[in-house]
């Protein structure tokens, strides 16, 4: 399993402009920016996985940030892809999302709010050229269905991009226990894991050790 060689100037770019965007809406309450320089640096160290892993998507026209937190990733994807799509069903999120994105002058990004039982509901088949699901199905119990609809949306040749943390006792000092996940050890991300291997390949992985773990998974003919 080869990983594509990434364009450093590129690379560096969209990393800093993903921080210096959130700096600018004033989104700094959060892990990434924490004056812990242990906690930054691994938090930073996956956004650096998950930026690695969005570039490897060869066709860059429309991407999907499926669940998108408070929009660190929405700077980096607007660069990357002609068309985004944050989609969460959570407005709270959606609006620190609208902060980044009137903070950057970010033109190319639709915010959409969706309820959960019909989150997947008219979306098309076969149309998406990137999604990426980062720290977002940990979250949820329905997630297998929700891996099932996010390779059914995905167009063939596209890819998938996941991102998961399993909890460890060293992972407790950076998240409290009312974090909302309902996947947490390492054998219950494994299991997600192996459900997107059901139908999709996987073409690359990016784990910081000891917990995150990065996957990127291509949608092929049959």
């Amino acid at each position: 399993m080869a990983t594509a060689s990434i364009p450093p100037p590129l690379f560096k770019e969209l990393f800093f402009d993903s921080l210096t965007s959130c700096e600018n809406a004033k989104m700094t309450d959060n892990l990434y920016f924490s004056k812990n320089p242990i906690k930054r640096y691994f938090f930073r160290k996956n956004l650096k996985n998950v930026l690695k892993a969005i570039l490897l998507s060869k066709n860059r026209k429309l991407a999907m940030d499926f669940g998108p937190g408070f929009g660190i990733l929405i700077p980096p994807l607007s660069k990357v892809f002609e068309r985004v799509m944050a989609i969460d069903i959570d407005e709270g999120q959606l609006s620190a999302c609208k902060k980044v994105i009137d903070a950057s002058g970010i033109v190319n990004v639709e915010l959409v709010l969706k309820k959960k039982e019909d989150e997947f509901d008219e979306m098309q088949s076969n149309y998406w050229d990137c999604i990426v699901a980062d720290n977002v199905l940990e979250h949820d119990i329905g997630a297998r269905d929700i891996i099932d609809n996010l390779s059914r949306i995905l167009k063939i040749g596209g890819v998938l991009v996941v991102s998961l943390p399993s909890e460890n006792w060293i992972y407790r000092l950076f998240e409290s226990k009312n974090d909302g996940h309902v996947f947490r050890t390492k054998a219950e991300i494994e299991d997600l894991i192996s459900h997107c291997r059901s139908s999709l390949e996987e073409i690359s992985k990016f784990d910081v050790f000891p917990f995150w773990k990065t996957r990127v998974y291509a949608k092929k003919r049959g």
